[in-house]
């Protein structure tokens, strides 16, 4: 069950300044993950995947940031990049995820704005921040995925073939 506002107030405020600079995909996006995450109570070990191996659309090999099978893909992108293609180009590893593994919500962040997706309704929650407001918008985007999340007492996700390590 996730956390009240109450009960995570001061680690959220804590990561959101730990990662207000946050810039680089490459450097930044597992440990970013891990500490979101954690924020909830959920610790990596939980997560499933990071850099999970994927044949994209047209045979190509491809590298998802985070895959929870079943429940979430997430593709993370430098600041500042483009979020819609960032979401497109997510869509083109699921020629290669099995039906069943099929993630139900798609998150792609570049540290300052987020979009969730949820797949299975066809909707979107996105938006960009502005400075004086990114705390509060990331914890209301925060709030919105940690209350789709798998219930403690929910089978832990399944562990898949991890390109990289967690």
């Amino acid at each position: 069950m996730p956390f009240s506002w109450k009960e995570i107030k001061t680690p959220a405020l804590s990561f959101f300044k730990q990662w207000e600079d946050a810039h680089y995909e490459d450097r930044q996006a597992k440990p970013f993950l891990i500490d979101f995450f954690e924020v909830s109570g959920i610790s990596k070990k939980r997560i499933a995947s990071f850099e999970h191996n994927v044949k994209k659309y047209g045979n190509k090999d491809g590298y998802v940031d985070l895959f929870w099978p079943g429940f979430l893909l997430v593709k993370m992108k430098s600041r500042g990049k483009d979020l819609c293609r960032a979401y497109t180009k997510a869509l083109d590893y699921f020629t290669d995820i099995s039906e069943s593994d099929l993630p139900q919500y798609e998150l792609v962040c570049d540290f300052a704005r987020l979009e969730l997706h949820d797949l299975k309704n066809d909707t979107v929650i996105n938006g960009a921040a502005t400075d004086t407001a990114r705390v509060a918008f990331m914890f209301e985007r925060y709030q919105q995925l940690t209350s789709l999340l798998p219930t403690e007492n929910a089978k832990p996700p399944r562990r898949t073939k991890n390109h990289g390590g967690a």
